[in-house]
């Protein structure tokens, strides 16, 4: 079992034999550790004893749902300091991505099994752009991956060859801006391109399945919860009709 810990500190954890975490690594937010390995444990399970504030009962015995998997986001500028590495180390940067994706068991590792990726543009882009940012193509003639930089379908091309059964999950962080009342950075989808914009998702799962990314899952956009989301889904949002 691994778990990932975000709290004043942050590392890679898992649980050993003895149920103790430990392997933790940790940067404070003052900066007076920098990726430092704690030298003792932070979490020990023991048996219960007296109730106190700071006491967590886990019940294996209890079944609520089931876990996908734990994982991170792939994103423009996390692709781009990746390849950076890359680029600079080679060796560190096959340690780095074996240390958070490889899943072989007793492999000391973050074993991530799944990651988001993003469809198009995010806010961690070094500019504002679409699979398809010629305006008015309904027909998504121009539309093209390749749109994004290079570098972020390099990177995911080894974190597959390094666990080629990672669950992708995608999602876009706006449409196409010709698609809305605005722009990238703001508008609403218009209700005249829903359709098209659904084809336009669709067609982005399939090539990705097509360069050897095959999606797990998808959402229409981040951050539904949004006071201002690109797209909203209503009582009348229907499945495409393939």
């Amino acid at each position: 079992m691994r778990l990932i810990l975000f709290s004043v500190a942050s590392g890679l954890l898992h649980l050993a034999a003895a149920q103790t975490i430990y392997d933790i690594w940790q940067t404070t937010w003052d900066r007076s550790k920098l990726l430092t390995r704690a030298n003792d444990p932070l979490v020990n399970f023991v048996a219960k004893g007296a109730i106190g504030d700071a006491d967590v009962i886990v019940s294996d015995g209890t079944v609520y749902q089931q876990m996908d998997g734990f994982g991170a986001t792939l994103t423009d500028s996390s692709a781009l300091v990746f390849n950076g590495l890359k680029n600079k180390n080679s060796a560190n940067y096959w340690a780095l991505l074996n240390k958070l994706f490889d899943v072989t068991d007793g492999a000391a590792t973050a074993g991530f099994g799944v990651l988001r990726l993003n469809l198009g543009a995010s806010d961690f882009s070094a500019k504002a752009y679409s699979f398809d940012d010629k305006s008015g193509d309904t027909t998504l003639s121009s539309f093209s991956l390749d749109n994004a930089p290079s570098y972020l379908w390099s990177v995911l091309k080894d974190i597959y060859s390094i666990n080629s059964k990672i669950k992708l999950y995608v999602v876009p962080w706006s449409p196409p801006a010709w698609m809305k009342s605005g722009t990238m950075n703001g508008g609403k989808l218009q209700t005249q391109y829903n359709g098209v914009y659904a084809q336009y998702l669709f067609k982005a799962v399939q090539q990705l399945s097509a360069r050897g990314f095959p999606v797990y899952a998808i959402n229409p956009q981040a951050s539904l919860t949004l006071l201002t989301p690109s797209v909203i889904l209503t009582d009348t949002y229907k499945p495409l009709d393939r």
